[in-house]
């Protein structure tokens, strides 16, 4: 964050509260889906029963509720993290050529402007990545991870095990699915070069 502004650092700290917040909502949904399906249970009888109809209508608008907030928290969650990014990367990318300008004739002999132009997309590409999208991943889920442990160790202590059990498999996998996505992601930044 040495290339930051104040506004960016605002961003970044913004963009990553929110990215907490949604990660503190989702597990909600969880909650209402389990909720929705103990109505069905326990009523018998689902033609004609008024309460049955007031407790689903009550947990679909809840369910509204969780889905328009979450929409909005992402979206300025997202649209933080990536103007905060840009905004880094563009000064970076700014002192780079400042840098390269600064240099004199034996550097350009010894080192190719096609090699250092290469290098610094594919760095700043990574680290756009790491300050926005991949940042709020992060926090939105492990803010996940820790609200829903929270929540199942509230309801059973047997569901609060076996969520602690998928939470590292859960991250090996996210692990997984970056190192894929970087793959198949570079062969791309090696063709605009």
């Amino acid at each position: 964050f040495r290339y930051a502004s104040g506004r960016d650092r605002y961003y970044v700290t913004a963009g990553f509260i929110l990215a907490v917040i949604v990660g503190a909502i989702m597990p909600m949904a969880c909650v209402l889906a389990g909720m929705f399906s103990n109505i069905y249970l326990k009523n018998k009888q689902h033609v004609g029963n008024e309460l049955l109809w007031k407790q689903t209508m009550y947990i679909c608008a809840a369910f509204l509720g969780i889905g328009v907030a979450l929409f909005i928290l992402c979206y300025f969650q997202n649209y933080f993290l990536t103007v905060a990014s840009h905004n880094i990367c563009e000064r970076i990318r700014k002192k780079f050529v400042e840098a390269v300008l600064a240099q004199s004739a034996a550097w350009f002999d010894e080192n190719s402007a096609g090699a250092s132009t290469t290098k610094l997309n594919e760095n700043v590409a990574q680290i756009e990545d790491g300050i926005g999208d991949k940042m709020g991943m992060l926090a939105r889920g492990v803010t996940v991870f820790i609200v829903s442990a929270a929540i199942a160790f509230v309801y059973s202590w047997r569901i609060t095990l076996i969520c602690i059990w998928a939470g590292p498999v859960s991250a090996i996998t996210m692990a997984i699915m970056s190192r894929v996505s970087n793959l198949l992601h570079s062969p791309y930044l090696s063709e605009e070069s």
